[in-house]
């Protein structure tokens, strides 16, 4: 099963966090099924809800970051869910060639869901916002 990120307290004075969201494209998008939880009730959304019946649940996992030709890539398990931003790349691999990121993890929100319209269960899709949260140390540390 995918590791479950632990509630943290707040970062060390030697560290920073950095949050950005990931670029995804469908490909990667394809992927989320093998990792993420269902929601309990997407099959049978509550008649009268006003809320969406998510087809996976949000989730926070632990990732990991992989420098690829033309970018960095972002894995949770062996899947591929994502890649770091283009203007973020460069920084991204400066962090991990000093071994400077001490966590890394994704929080996921989106998808498929299901919501009633009158009478009738509609299917429908929300952009996926994968975010990426890093801790770095800071540079002046020693280890």
């Amino acid at each position: 099963p995918p590791v479950r990120m632990p509630m943290t307290s707040a970062p060390a004075n030697d560290t920073f966090t950095r949050h950005f969201p990931l670029t995804v494209s469908a490909a990667c998008t394809s992927q989320y099924a093998a990792i993420l939880s269902p929601g309990d009730d997407y099959e049978q959304p509550v008649p009268d809800s006003l809320s969406p019946c998510w087809k996976y649940e949000p989730d926070t996992l632990a990732a990991r970051l992989v420098p690829e030709p033309g970018g960095c890539g972002v894995y949770v398990q062996e899947c591929r869910i994502g890649d770091v931003p283009a203007e973020l790349f460069s920084l991204a691999c400066s962090w991990l060639e000093d071994n400077r990121i001490i966590s890394s993890s994704v929080s996921f929100y989106g998808g498929p869901y299901r919501k009633y319209q009158g009478d009738a269960v509609v299917d429908c899709h929300s952009p996926w916002d994968v975010q990426m949260n890093l801790t770095i140390r800071k540079k002046n540390h020693t280890v």
